[in-house]
């Protein structure tokens, strides 16, 4: 027997070349529901739409701008619950 014969086959590179229990675990992370019941080629296409999918809306998780107006009422609410608080405060002594 030749020496590659003998050995452990070698596996592909990227999510083919992995085994279906770390492609179940890896897709289970992901929150890909239905994972324990895939066959491999099912837990490759959707690990792989899922990977795509989140390229596709990466951005970073900072809020969305806020125009002046929001910043206006944030800030005008701000300052009337600082005053109730105040308010309370001096009440209670």
């Amino acid at each position: 027997m030749t020496e590659a014969t003998t050995s452990s086959r070698t596996r592909g590179s990227g999510l083919s070349g992995m085994l279906l229990p770390e492609l179940k675990q890896m897709a289970s992370s992901m929150g890909i529901p239905g994972t324990s019941t895939m066959r491999k080629g099912d837990l490759v296409a959707a690990i792989s739409a899922k990977q795509s999918a989140g390229a596709k809306n990466e951005t970073p998780k900072t809020e969305s701008p806020k125009t002046e107006t929001d910043k206006s009422e944030q800030r005008r609410d701000r300052q009337s619950s600082d005053r109730q608080s105040s308010d309370r405060q001096s009440s209670d002594r």
